[in-house]
Order: C-alpha cells, then structure tokens, then sequence
C-alpha cells in the first residue's frame, strides 16, 4: 500500500513540475536587468524553447507594482541581442483594487502591446470597426486610448519546462 501512495505522490509532483517554469531573466523597474541575462533568454528563445513573460503595472499610479501580467510568449523577436513578445490583444478590462476583481469592460476595444527585455512596455488600444463613431468628449477620450503609449515596467521572463 505504501508503494501505491509513492507512485502517486511521484506522479502528481511529476505533472505538477511539468507546468513550471523557471525564470531566466528579470528586469527591473528601470529596464535594467536584475537576475540572469537576456543572452541566456536568446539562447532558449533560438532554442525554440517555450517562454512566458510577465510584467508588472502600477494601476493606481500611486508608485507601487499592484498588478502582475503573465502571457504565453507567441510571437518573439531577437534584435540588438534583446528579446520583444507582441502579446495577442485582450478584450479592455479594468482592476478594481478594493475588491479585488478585473472587471471586463462592456465594449469591443481591445488592448495590445510589445514587452521587451529592455523593460519597454508599448502598448495602445484597437478599436472595433464596426463600433459606431463617438461625437465631442467621447471622441477625444478614445483617440487617446488608441495612441501609442511607452511605459518602463519590470519584466519576469520564463522557459516552460
């Protein structure tokens, strides 16, 4: 019997080390690299190893990391020995810290952004062609949303193993 439960916990720690995946690079919130290398991260990005990347936001902008982003990796790009994933646009959500929930947003805008190694964010909203055209105020505050913003966030970047 006390082999049936080694073979268990044996497998179930197995499939659980399965879906890890180690850190190789971390940036900080000045770009700069704070663990590992970008070269080691090239190395497993040539490799064709599969990476995950994580970035912190500050929502409430009061200088405080509140809110961590983790993404599969899908679209990588190596250039000047730094490494950029173009994350597949999400629907506009919005954090509510007090609940804490993200709250999806009743609308069609999505988000999309490139996170690089150099600990660049930029990111904008796209909007839905089919969404009717806003007048005055609105007008202004969607064209805002649809500008390309650059942001410097600390980066987390992962191999599957």
């Amino acid at each position: 019997m006390k082999f049936i439960y080694l073979i268990c916990f044996v497998i179930i720690t197995q499939a659980g080390q399965a879906q890890d995946a180690h850190i190789v690079l971390r940036t900080d919130k000045n770009g700069r690299v704070s663990h590992g290398s970008i070269e080691s991260l090239i190395d497993h990005v040539q490799a064709g190893r599969a990476i995950r990347v994580g970035w912190e936001m500050d929502s409430n902008r009061d200088g405080q990391f509140d809110i961590i982003h983790w993404t599969d990796a899908k679209f990588l790009t190596v250039l000047n020995g730094q490494v950029f994933n173009q994350i597949d646009p999400i629907y506009r959500q919005v954090p509510k810290i007090r609940e804490p929930q993200i709250k999806l947003m009743e609308s069609e805008m999505k988000w999309v952004a490139i996170v690089g190694t150099n600990g660049k964010l930029v990111h904008r909203f796209i909007m839905d062609p089919n969404m009717p055209a806003p007048i005055g105020e609105g007008k202004s505050k969607l064209e805002k949303l649809a500008k390309i913003r650059e942001t410097i966030v600390p980066t987390s970047w992962a191999v599957k193993k």
